[in-house]
C-alpha cells in the first residue's frame, strides 16, 4: 500500500513540475538581463526623470540591446512589493475587506521589454509624464474582477500614487490591459496588478530589464561602464538574467519531484 502511495505521489509531482515548465509566466524570460540601479540621494525629480530617459536611450543604443525598461520589482523576486487597495469607479468605499492589487511603477519600455502581451488599449508612452493626465495599465485579472464582461479601457479607478506630498489615493483612467504575470509563484494564480507611469509615481527601487539579442550577461559590463560615465556616484547591483529567477522558482518542485521519483518503488 505504501509503495502504491509513493508511486502515485511521484507521478503527481512529476506532472506538477511538467505543468510548471509549460506555464506562461506573463513574460519571456530568455535573453533578458535584470539589475537594480542605485542613484545618489538628493536628485530632484526633474533631474531624475531627465537622467532616466537619457540613461535608457543610451542603453538602447548599445550593440546587442533590443529593448530596455524599469520597474519597482522584477517578477519572481522575493523582495516585498507595493501591495495596496484600489477601488473601481462606482464601487462603495471599502469598510472591512478592500480590493487589493500589486502596484508597479514602470517606464514606458518595461512591458515591451518583458514581452508582456497587450490585450486591450495601449502601453505607456513618453506623453505619460508628471503633470499630465494620470493613467494606469491593469492586468486581465483585475479588469475581469472589476468590470466583468465589459472593457476596462476608459474606466476610472482609485489607486495609490507616490506624490510630492507622499502616498495619495488618486482617481485615474485605465488606458491599457495586459496579460497577468506570475510575480510570486509559477504554480499559483497571479494577483491583480496595477502599473503606473514612472514619472507620475516614481518609487524606488529602480529595477531594470534589458532585452538582448544573445547572452544577456555579456551586456552587464558595457551597461556598468555607461552608467559610470553618466553618473559616477550611481551603482548597479543584483545583476542576474531573468531565466535565473524562473529556475529558482521551479527548483523546490523540481527537487521534490526528483526525490519522489527516486524514492518510489516503480515496477
Amino acid at each position: 500500500m505504501l509503495g502504491f502511495v509513493l508511486v502515485v505521489g511521484a507521478g503527481l509531482m512529476l506532472r506538477t513540475f511538467d505543468r510548471m515548465q509549460r506555464v506562461r509566466p506573463g513574460f519571456e524570460p530568455q535573453n533578458l538581463l535584470t539589475f537594480q540601479l542605485n542613484t545618489p540621494g538628493g536628485l530632484a525629480a526633474g533631474a531624475l526623470f531627465s537622467f532616466i530617459k537619457d540613461w535608457e536611450s543610451q542603453i538602447q543604443a548599445l550593440p546587442g540591446v533590443l529593448a530596455v525598461g524599469e520597474t519597482t520589482l522584477v517578477p519572481l523576486d522575493d523582495s516585498p512589493n507595493w501591495y495596496r487597495p484600489y477601488r473601481p469607479e462606482g464601487a462603495p468605499a471599502p469598510e472591512s475587506a478592500p480590493l487589493m492589487a500589486d502596484y508597479r511603477s514602470i517606464t514606458p519600455g518595461f512591458l515591451r521589454t518583458m514581452g508582456t502581451r497587450l490585450l486591450e488599449g495601449r502601453y505607456f508612452d513618453d506623453h505619460d509624464q508628471a503633470g499630465t493626465r494620470p493613467v494606469v495599465i491593469v492586468d486581465d485579472v483585475l479588469a475581469n474582477a472589476a468590470w466583468p464582461g465589459h472593457s476596462a479601457i476608459g474606466k476610472k479607478i482609485e489607486s495609490e500614487h507616490l506624490t510630492p506630498d507622499g502616498f495619495q489615493p488618486l482617481w485615474v483612467e485605465v488606458v491599457g490591459v495586459v496579460e497577468s504575470t506570475r510575480n510570486y509563484s509559477l504554480s499559483e494564480n497571479p494577483r491583480s496588478e496595477i502599473y503606473l507611469p514612472f514619472e507620475q509615481s516614481p518609487r524606488r527601487p529602480y529595477s531594470y530589464t534589458v532585452r538582448t539579442k544573445g547572452d544577456p550577461s555579456t551586456l552587464a559590463s558595457p551597461i556598468r561602464r555607461l552608467l559610470y560615465r553618466m553618473l559616477p556616484k550611481a551603482a548597479m547591483g543584483n545583476i542576474r538574467p531573468m531565466s535565473e529567477y524562473v529556475e529558482q522558482a521551479q527548483a523546490p518542485v523540481a527537487l521534490t519531484a526528483m526525490l519522489a521519483a527516486v524514492s518510489a518503488p516503480w515496477p
